[in-house]
This record gives structure tokens, sequence and C-alpha cells, in this order.
């Protein structure tokens, strides 16, 4: 017994030339990606958990006075919001980068020892299997020209 199958080469060729062409120019893919991976860790410092979904670690008591006194946001990772607006994205070769601009925001990805900015490590970039599930996503809607 054999089945027969029919193909739609035409409408095969057409988007497979589609696939093509876009392939060609990947910045509106990977800006929209890094645009996304930009909300996401933003969304992610206002919850106050990294992007595992583990919670950050409660700030410190003396910590918390400073910040009172001075006015400042009492969450971790925020006083003013100057290193959560800082949060962006850029093209590079093969990819997006998203990081802060702001020069200490290292010492919180990593952490510091005591004396060199005394900051202790607080995840907050690198992405979730959700974000990578909805990048690929992204990645089909622009394929398909959506």
């Amino acid at each position: 017994a054999f089945m027969k199958v029919r193909l739609d080469y035409a409408r095969l060729t057409q988007q497979l030339n589609g696939y093509s062409a876009r392939s060609r120019n990947l910045v509106p893919f990977l800006r929209a990606s890094g645009n996304y991976l930009v909300g996401q860790t933003q969304e992610r410092i206002q919850r106050g958990v990294s992007p595992d979904g583990a919670p950050f670690k409660p700030l410190k008591p003396l910590t918390i006075q400073r910040k009172k006194e001075r006015g400042f946001i009492l969450l971790p990772l925020q006083e003013q919001g100057l290193m959560f607006s800082g949060i962006n994205a850029r093209i590079i070769p093969g990819g997006v980068a998203v990081g802060s601009d702001r020069e200490y925001a290292v010492l919180h990805q990593f952490g510091s020892k005591e004396g060199v900015g005394g900051c202790q490590r607080v995840l907050s970039l690198g992405s979730a299997r959700a974000d990578r599930e909805e990048i690929e996503g992204l990645l089909q809607d622009w394929l398909d020209g959506a």
C-alpha cells in the first residue's frame, strides 16, 4: 500500500525565500528580543527576584536605615531608580547584550569584597526558561513576517 502526497512547492519556495530575505537583516528581531529582556529584567527587579525566581536577599538593617534617611526606595537594587532606568539592550555581533550603563551595576551583579563597595551579589541579569521560550516565539513570528 502506498500513500500519495502532493506538495505545494510554489508556496514552500515563497516561504523559504521570505526566510532567506529576512535572515539578511536580524536587527528587527534582535531589537525586539533586547526590548523584551530589558522589560523582563526591570519587572524582576521590581518584584525582587532573580532570573530563576529566587527572591533577593533582604536588605540589611543598616542599609534600610541609610535608605530611609536619604529618602531612597527601600528595595534591593533600587535607591533613586538610576540603575533600573539605565538597563538597556545593545545589538552586538552575533546577538544582543542586556545590561546597565551604571558603573556600579557590576558590583551588584557579581558582588564585591567588604571594603570594595561592600555589595552582596544580587543576580538581576540573565534569562529564565520562559524568556528563552518567548524569544523563540519572537523569532518564529519574525521569520513568519508577523
